[in-house]
């Protein structure tokens, strides 16, 4: 009977311990223009020099190319966020506050257009997921047929 109560014990500190490393909340952190989230690893761009200081935006071909080519914080292996990547840097509770719905960290935020990721909306249908931080929603567009969407790289810790 004493073994069980350990075991017991044991497995429900192991599940509250799992659920209090679940729900930590990320920290981020900006630096030389990079914007670091320490939950994730990921490294976001919130720097546009090579772009004359200004959001670069263009169509999801171009945004590719574009990530492709940045080198930014002495790091040059940037590419397209995922919708999932997009969506984990969103701050619904700042849409309250009339500001842009995107953690505080980020300095070089666009509201009037979305963000373009790298999912496909429905495998084969021709369109890519967006992230609008206006309101922090997401929503499909045409994949080569849109252009002007903005574009944010992101890396890989």
């Amino acid at each position: 009977m004493r073994n069980s109560k350990l075991k017991i014990g044991f497995s429900l500190f192991i599940s509250i311990l799992s659920v209090v490393e679940v729900n930590a909340a990320s920290t981020f952190s900006r630096v030389k223009g990079v914007v670091t989230d320490s939950k994730t690893n990921l490294q976001w761009q919130d720097a546009y020099k090579n772009n004359a200081d200004k959001v670069k935006s263009g169509s999801f071909v171009q945004a590719k190319q574009y990530c492709s080519d940045l080198k930014l914080a002495g790091n040059s292996d940037w590419r397209v966020p995922t919708k999932k990547e997009l969506v984990s840097i969103v701050d619904k509770s700042r849409v309250a506050q009339d500001q842009p719905a995107i953690q505080k960290e980020f300095q070089s935020v666009l509201t009037e257009e979305a963000y373009l990721s790298s999912t496909e909306y429905e495998t084969g249908s021709e369109s890519v997921w967006v992230v609008d931080y206006y309101h922090g929603e997401s929503s499909d567009v045409a994949l080569f047929t849109s252009d002007g969407y903005h574009i944010r790289c992101v890396r890989t810790k």
